[in-house]
């Protein structure tokens, strides 16, 4: 199953392409609480063993990125620090920039 986030090719993705995100790893962070996350991105995608929410995101450009909580059990409403997983950097820079531009407009 697939959730569209913006009809620009972004998308929030489910199920075994989770082994599309093997080799990202950490490249960048943003701020926001839960809320603001979810209304950019949609529902998580999993729960992983040091993350309480974790999104796949798959941009237009057919690659990869994960937003994740990583080891942070705050509440919902508090801001926490939200990590992005890539395999290039200007990927998670992509993906950081457009939550920025939604989440501010």
């Amino acid at each position: 199953m697939t959730d569209y986030v913006l009809d620009l090719g972004f998308t929030n993705t489910e199920g075994d392409v989770w082994s599309l995100s093997a080799g990202t790893s950490y490249r960048d962070c943003f701020d926001a609480s839960y809320y603001e996350v979810e209304a950019v991105f949609g529902k998580p995608n999993s729960r992983g063993d040091k993350t309480n929410y974790e999104w796949l995101i798959r941009l237009p450009n057919n690659r990869v990125v994960t937003v994740y909580d990583y080891k942070d059990d705050s509440d919902k409403d508090r801001r926490r620090r939200w990590h992005i997983g890539a395999k290039h950097g200007a990927d998670a820079e992509i993906v950081k920039a457009f939550f920025e531009y939604l989440r501010e407009n």
